[in-house]
C-alpha cells in the first residue's frame, strides 16, 4: 500500500501470578522501556590538528590545536570546530558569541571567562581552573562531567535545562 506506515500497537498484558502489569509489543519491535539517559562522548577530534598561536575576535578554527594565549583574551564571536586548547593560560578569556563545536580545553586556567551568548553542543570542563566562573549566557545542550560544575554561576533556566545531567552524575535514578 503505498504511503502507509507500519506502526507498532502497544497493549497491555494481564499480569501473570507475582508480576505486575507488564507493557508488550508487536513480536518483533523492541520492549517499551524506559529510555537510557544521553550518552555524552569527548568531543570528536581528528588524529592531527594544526598547530596555531592565541585567538583573535571573529577568529575561525577548523582541526587546529590553539596554544599560547595573551593574558587577555578577546576571542569574541569565534567559530572554533575540533580544535584543542591546549595549556591556554589567560587572566581573561572572552568567548562572548562565539559558536564551539567539538572543543576540548585541555587543562586550561583562567582567573575570568565570559560565556555570554557563547554556543556549545558538548562541553567538557574537567580540569578547568577559573576564580570566577560564570556561566550565565551559555547555551551549551551538555557537559562531559557536569560535577566539573563545581562552583560556577548559573541561570534558574540553566540549571532546570541541566537537571537531568545532575541527576545522572548524582546516580539519580529518575523516571515517570
Amino acid at each position: 500500500m503505498a504511503g502507509s506506515m507500519l506502526v507498532p500497537r502497544v497493549y497491555r498484558a494481564p499480569a501473570t501470578a507475582g508480576e505486575s502489569d507488564a507493557l508488550a509489543t508487536v513480536e518483533g519491535w523492541p520492549d517499551p522501556s524506559p529510555p537510557s539517559p544521553p550518552r555524552v562522548s569527548p568531543p570528536d577530534l581528528p588524529a592531527r590538528l594544526d598547530d596555531r598561536g592565541g585567538l583573535r575576535p571573529r577568529s575561525d578554527a577548523f582541526q587546529t590545536r590553539v596554544s599560547g594565549l595573551d593574558e587577555v583574551t578577546d576571542a569574541a564571536h569565534s567559530a572554533l570546530t575540533e580544535c584543542v586548547l591546549d595549556g591556554v593560560s589567560a587572566q581573561r578569556l572572552d568567548l562572548t558569541g562565539a559558536n564551539l563545536v567539538d572543543v576540548d580545553f585541555a587543562e586550561p586556567r583562567a582567573d575570568e571567562v565570559d560565556t555570554r551568548g557563547l554556543r556549545a553542543e558538548h562541553l567538557d570542563l574537567r580540569g578547568l581552573r577559573a576564580e570566577h566562573l560564570d556561566l550565565r549566557g551559555l547555551d551549551a545542550a551538555a557537559y562531559l562531567d557536569p560535577a566539573a560544575l563545581r562552583g560556577a554561576t548559573l541561570t534558574p533556566w540553566q540549571v532546570e535545562q541541566l537537571a537531568s545531567a545532575f541527576a545522572v552524575a548524582l546516580g539519580v535514578d529518575v523516571r515517570d
